[in-house]
């Protein structure tokens, strides 16, 4: 027979396994009934046996199609996974294959899984397109195949050893395309069980049902938090004002929702009383118009429970008011009434984690050539830092940026919520960004975490440790106690590694087209780091502008896509005063476009502020940053009264506070521990704060510039009640010159005038401050006339000392000038002691003066190749200027135990007399 040993070998091994191989052909062997019926375009074939073969013809199809519908009235006797079940059509039959059978020309199989329930298979198959020009007459099968797991194979030499491989598809094709008659055909491995019908095409061209501008519709996934989520008629996302909506989304331990909830549509507006912002609302509008336009034929926003990963959506379907949603259905439904027989698939946020899902599903089904192009904008699709603070803290995802929701419910939410998961940075983030995600400084409460992991987690085990308390152990914290860390569910963390592990590397059928894009130039979280503020136990968030505002560029832009773009979101904001963010990427004109051109199989190239190359940090201008850490709420005005910051007109102690950003080019971002807000660096600004409960408040001032924030002024441990407010004014030009008005106690006058630390306020400040003290303390009535005297005679020296330094200055620039006039101190000299005295003039109110110029100008005199006579005289008039300085220091220290001894408003009439000396001590250093 021609067959070596092993070959023989190899045979007898198959006839063990292989219990039949059906022809492909229902003419070449009996069947008992009809086990399979099919049905295309209107024409209905079947494996019955009766002879000849049943006809299709090409020109009476109502349309070139794929799709084909397959029915088994007797079942598949047991379940067949998608990557062993395959559909597909030949030429010929199994006993005919004198002819070339080409893959992808005419012939091909798709996967699809099948069981004993299935009675019906809906695939399409892309070749033959039966009813195209150029598909021959003939007899073609369609077949499903059973493919075995393994298949043996044995060595052509002695010993003749045979072992078991994978069978893969590349096996089959063997199988299909080789003409096993001829003498020299090499051996293949054929499949374990099929059905088959035979059918003869009479070759002909359908309809064509679009001629031109073929463009797909439009299936669009929100991000997390971007579908309403109701329990009946009760809206529970978004939440309403002093409501208990948010507990009743929660997931039990085993992430099933406690409560009934169904998805009812997209997130157009997140509205909240009267006030709304718009989220999805302007790409709704727009996806209307390309329809309305005959763009496209239709689209849909297929809203789903985002608590949810996506595969669990993907097998349980979205449960709304009218029934369960089947995703693949909605797909295939949509592409049926699609000009191009396809979908593009655009997704926003966490919904380009959805779509990968999708797609990798319809791959297995064998449909994935029902997608046309995918678009990810903005998607988090290695995780993102922001995702860290949101579950440990309570800080937002960013979805509904215009809301500050209860952060204390939020966290406790997101515990067991499966999706916030699959937001945290994965192992591919950490091999892809250098930068830690956590780091600690050096305080007592980070020393264990610092013994076991050093000052920084960048790598993924460390970071799974600390986050489900391992390592170093960790309690769950009070709800309330959002400095704390939460400790994290180990399965859910767990899944969502092994969510990444197949999304993270997942490899793109090569027909569609991908495009990606990142939004770029707005201040986003990096990290989480743990420090103290007012020596507590808490953490801030470094920020880095190379991201959205939510999601780091890396991670939106990690996918192996065919297009990946930038979008420069701080260049299009600064040129048309937008302050577009993650949020609303997709209201943005220049992603519109591109969605309008990707629909249309059009280059993008050429968007404004859409680039293939990430914009240079260089190009970003400077920015203010100020930020609070205290128990406050922050808000700043520009010059025009645009205003940027908690609403302060709203009732302070509801779970859902608004938030306006409505300078141009500013962002406002808050954690559970502070806010910041960031403004461009080219005005002057008015900021407010109120105070929310009773604590110490500390106000930064520093400076973003390209992507490092650098400190300009602190002010630390203000005094702050429920009562307080404050307000002070940042100007772009001397940011470091900034103090702050503090109203304690709420009564419209002015307690304290707070200056950078390091620094020490104006006499006039401190003058008004210990006159407003004396005033409230409860003392005998001649003690406070005594105090406000002295305070009143301090006044008159201040002022007659005012004149005498005007004098000095004045004398010292008048001998200078004339020394140098007879050549007693060089010309060059002169002019350089003069231009520092002109500074002093300059202060001439002050009682105390300018310390770093009185130290130059001291240094300049010393300097000088003079008499030294001479030089001692300039030194002794430089030296009463000088010991002036000793007077603000007094007089500070004054008001700080003025506000030590008058706790409550009360002070003892023994303190107040005390402090009278002191006035008089400070009187007599004058």
């Amino acid at each position: 027979m021609g067959k070596s040993a092993p070959r023989l070998i190899m045979l007898l091994l198959w006839s063990a396994v292989v219990f039949a191989v059906p022809a492909l052909s229902s003419a070449d062997f009996e069947i008992p009934s009809v086990t399979m019926i099919a049905e295309h375009g209107g024409f209905t074939v079947s494996d019955e046996n009766t002879p000849g073969f049943p006809i299709i013809a090409g020109a009476q199809l109502p349309s070139v199609t794929p799709d084909w519908n397959i029915q088994f009235p007797i079942a598949w006797p047991h379940t067949v996974p998608a990557e062993r079940f395959v559909v597909g059509i030949v030429p010929g039959t199994s006993g005919d294959p004198s002819f070339p059978r080409v893959l992808g020309e005419n012939f091909s199989f798709v996967h699809a899984a099948i069981n004993p329930d299935t009675t019906s298979l809906d695939v399409s198959i892309p070749a033959p397109l039966l009813g195209a020009a150029g598909v021959p007459d003939g007899v073609y099968t369609l077949f499903v195949t059973e493919l075995p797991e393994t298949k043996f194979v044995c060595e052509d030499v002695e010993p003749f050893d045979c072992f078991e491989e994978p069978y893969t598809d590349q096996d089959f094709i063997n199988f299909i395309a080789t003409d096993s008659s001829q003498p020299d055909a090499p051996f293949t491995y054929p499949p374990l069980s099929s059905r088959s019908v035979a059918f003869h095409y009479v070759a002909g061209e359908a309809p064509v049902s679009c001629a031109s501008d073929c463009f797909s519709s439009v299936v669009f996934l929100p991000g997390i938090k971007g579908s309403v989520l109701k329990s009946g008629s009760d809206t529970l996302w978004p939440p309403t004002v002093f409501s208990n909506d948010i507990p009743q989304l929660a997931l039990n331990d085993a992430g099933e929702s406690v409560n009934d909830v169904q998805v009812d549509g997209v997130l157009n507006n997140f509205c909240v009383v009267a006030f709304c912002t718009p989220v999805y609302a302007p790409f709704s509008t727009f996806m209307d118009g390309l329809v309305q336009d005959g763009v496209i034929n239709d689209w849909l926003p297929l809203a789903y429970d985002w608590r949810f990963m996506p595969e669990t959506i993907l097998a349980d379907g979205i449960k709304t008011p009218d029934g369960t949603i089947d995703i693949l259905q909605k797909i295939e439904d949509l592409a049926a009434h699609s000009k191009s027989g396809k979908v593009t698939i655009v997704a926003h946020s966490m919904g380009g984690l959805m779509g990968k899902a999708i797609i990798k599903r319809l791959q297995q089904e064998g449909k994935d050539d029902l997608i046309d192009s995918f678009v990810m904008v903005g998607s988090p699709q290695l995780g993102t830092p922001q995702a860290v603070s949101a579950l440990l803290h309570g800080d937002g995802e960013g979805i509904v940026g215009a809301f500050v929701v209860d952060p204390a419910k939020a966290r406790t939410l997101a515990q067991n919520m499966p999706s916030a998961y699959n937001l945290l940075p994965s192992a591919a983030y950490f091999a892809t960004v250098t930068d830690p995600v956590i780091t600690f400084d050096d305080v007592g409460f980070t020393q264990a975490w610092r013994n076991l992991w050093g000052n920084s987690i960048n790598s993924y085990g460390p970071f799974v440790q600390f986050l489900t308390g391992q390592g170093v152990a960790r309690t769950h914290p009070a709800e309330s106690a959002l400095q704390i860390p939460e400790v994290l569910q180990s399965d859910l963390v767990g899944a969502a590694t092994d969510f990444h592990a197949t999304y993270d590397t997942y490899q793109f059928p090569a027909h569609i087209r991908v495009v990606q894009v990142a939004g770029w130039g707005r201040p986003t979280v990096k990290a989480v780091k743990y420090t103290t503020h007012h020596f507590l136990q808490s953490y801030d968030t470094p920020f880095t502008r190379e991201g959205d505002n939510t999601v780091v560029y890396p991670s939106a832009i990690s996918s192996s896509a065919d297009e990946t773009y930038f979008f420069d979101i701080f260049a299009q904001n600064k040129a048309l005063g937008e302050n577009t963010q993650h949020r609303d990427l997709l209201s943005a004109d220049p992603v519109k476009n591109v969605v309008r051109l990707v629909v249309k199989g059009e280059n993008v190239l050429g968007v404004n502020y859409i680039s293939t190359i990430k914009p240079a940090l260089t190009n970003l201008d400077d920015e203010l940053v100020i930020s609070t850490h205290s128990p406050v709420i922050l808000g700043a005005y520009d010059a025009f009264g645009h205003f940027t910051g908690i609403d302060q007109n709203q009732n302070l102690s509801a779970e859902i506070l608004k938030i306006q950003e409505g300078i141009p080019g500013s962002s406002f971002v808050y954690t559970s521990d502070s806010q910041h807000i960031f403004l461009p660096k080219n005005g002057t600004y008015t900021f407010v704060y109120k105070g929310t409960g009773d604590g110490p408040t500390t106000v930064n001032v520093d400076t973003f510039s390209a992507d490092a924030v650098a400190p300009v002024a602190q002010f630390s441990d203000i005094p702050t009640t429920g009562n307080t407010t404050a307000s002070f004014v940042v100007a772009s030009t001397a940011p470091e010159d900034t103090t702050i008005a503090v109203d304690v106690d709420g009564d419209t006058h002015v307690d304290q005038t707070v200056p950078p630390d390091g620094t020490l306020p104006s006499l006039s400040d401190l003058i008004t401050l210990i006159k407003q003290k004396i005033g409230s303390l409860s003392i005998a009535s001649k003690l406070e006339q005594n105090l406000l005297k002295k305070i009143e005679s301090l006044e008159k020296k201040i002022a007659a000392k005012r004149q005498q330094n005007a004098k000095i200055l004045a004398n010292l620039k008048a001998k200078i000038s004339k020394q140098g006039m007879k050549g007693k101190i060089a010309t060059g000299d002169a002019n350089a002691i003069t231009a520092l005295i002109e500074q002093l003039e300059a202060q001439a109110e002050d009682v105390t003066l300018d310390v770093d110029i009185l130290a130059q100008l001291k240094n300049k005199v010393v300097s000088l190749n003079i008499k030294a006579s001479l030089k001692n005289d300039l030194l002794k008039r430089v030296t009463k200027l000088e010991n002036e300085q000793a007077l603000t220091n007094s007089l500070a220290n004054l008001t700080k135990t003025i506000q030590k001894k008058a706790t409550n408003g009360k002070i003892a009439d023994a303190d107040a007399q005390m402090l009278i000396d002191l006035l008089g001590q400070i009187e007599n250093a004058i």
